[in-house]
């Protein structure tokens, strides 16, 4: 990445302190993985990422599809239909 290359040029990195865009749910893994816990979730980040559809669905969410393929679509980017079939199954589940 851009940053990356201007760490090995000896730019300092900054390190965020703290995210006010992510659900706590999603802020874990990059709070664990990349900042060793110490960055925080802003004040408020629970109540103010909650939606109506977390009443059914959590903000993160991993499914394992025993025949779930990526492929790139005509203009180049990746789909998957077996995941957009099943989103859409959900959200119809969900909007009975």
């Amino acid at each position: 990445t851009l940053f990356e290359r201007l760490r090995q040029r000896g730019h300092a990195a900054e390190m965020l302190a703290e995210q006010y865009r992510m659900a706590p749910e999603i802020s874990a893994f990059p709070r664990a993985y990349f900042y060793g816990g110490l960055l925080c979730d802003a004040s408020g980040m629970l109540e103010r990422s909650r939606r109506a559809l977390h009443a059914h669905i959590p903000p993160l969410l991993f499914l394992n599809l025993r025949t779930s393929a990526a492929e790139h679509s005509p203009c180049g980017s990746w789909r998957n239909r077996e995941e957009a079939r099943l989103c859409a199954t959900m959200l119809a589940c969900i909007s009975e």
